[in-house]
């Protein structure tokens, strides 16, 4: 394996990925972070979710789950159980990309909030922030971005209960909404978190706040049509700042297509799909052009290598500069 490294990041399939932005070439720590491709996980707390809770959507199923329970729970369970991996496991994987969708439980006069995704999580929001925040103290070159998003069922009173909640567990951490941060950058000012708030009342009143991430995705179970998705998105321009491209397989929320797939399981479905959608990443090149990406979300981001895979799609742009130098020397001669 060894022979097969070259300078830059491809080293770190050796090293690991716990600390793959520290190990950057400076070239690249020198790079607006919306032109580095980064590893996201899609639904990212979807390994925690909890059987013993009510159906939270959608409402077709939701009546279901009212008449029966045992036998609904368990399809949205295996229909909607994205990652196998604990947020600490995939930081050390490398994940930098966190997609939380959060949501308040009905009848509930607390702020406790719980990640969702059909079902809701065992572990609340405010444990897995600080589970986030506790490893960053021991990654201090590290910079993750937190999207909170969807917000089922959360008053104004939980909004600003985890917006306080946030602002003083991470603190001076916080990079606050800038023009073209980089990893220098992040590391002189000791920034290490980016929360982008999909409410824009929030986001609106707390620069510490960035708005939410343009999220790319086919929402089909065909992973053909996946990638002619984010295809075609990619031709009509990548957005100014971050966004993401998303190869995550979505069943449809129809009962119909419920019931076609009753006995089947997103892992089931996704994973014989995951070589095709990472032949698509080998081809995409980070960077500020037109087509280029930036986030890539997958669900099971603990399988086929996704994580290193695309942190070395970053030795394209040494190689774009590279060739950039050499065309640049030859035309004084």
């Amino acid at each position: 394996m060894a022979s097969e490294l070259v300078d830059g990041t491809g080293e770190l399939e050796e090293s690991g990925n716990a600390n793959w932005m520290s190990k950057l070439p400076e070239k690249l720590q020198a790079t607006t972070l919306w032109e580095l491709a980064i590893p996201g996980s899609h639904d990212t707390m979807c390994y925690d979710l909890d059987q013993t809770s009510p159906v939270m959507e959608p409402d077709t199923l939701v009546k279901l789950d009212q008449l029966l329970p045992s036998v609904v729970r368990p399809i949205i369970y295996r229909w909607a159980t994205t990652q196998e991996s604990g947020v600490t496991e995939q930081l050390n994987l490398g994940v930098r990309f966190f997609d939380l969708r959060i949501a308040h439980k009905p009848d509930d006069s607390s702020n406790t909030l719980y990640f969702a995704h059909g079902l809701f999580t065992h572990s609340t929001v405010e444990s897995v922030l600080s589970e986030i925040h506790s490893w960053l103290e021991n990654h201090s070159k590290e910079v993750v971005i937190l999207a909170l998003s969807h917000f089922h069922n959360l008053s104004v009173s939980n909004h600003d209960h985890l917006v306080s909640f946030i602002k003083t567990l991470f603190g001076s951490k916080l990079l606050p909404r800038q023009d073209l941060p980089t990893l220098q950058t992040c590391w002189e000012s000791k920034k290490q978190v980016i929360i982008s708030y999909d409410f824009l009342r929030a986001s609106d009143q707390n620069l510490e706040l960035w708005l939410s991430v343009p999220y790319h995705y086919g929402d089909t179970l065909d992973p053909e049509k996946v990638i002619a998705v984010l295809d075609q998105k990619l031709q009509e321009g990548r957005p100014a700042r971050f966004f993401i491209s998303g190869l995550n397989l979505t069943l449809p929320e129809s009962p119909e297509e419920v019931l076609k797939h009753v006995l089947g399981s997103l892992r089931d479905t996704t994973l014989p799909s995951l070589p095709r959608l990472l032949d698509w990443v080998k081809r995409q090149t980070p960077g500020p052009g037109k087509t280029c990406i930036n986030i890539i979300c997958s669900d099971f981001v603990n399988h086929m290598k996704f994580v290193p895979l695309i942190i070395k799609l970053n030795d394209k742009l040494l190689s774009q500069e590279e060739d950039s130098t050499t065309s640049s020397s030859d035309s004084e001669y």
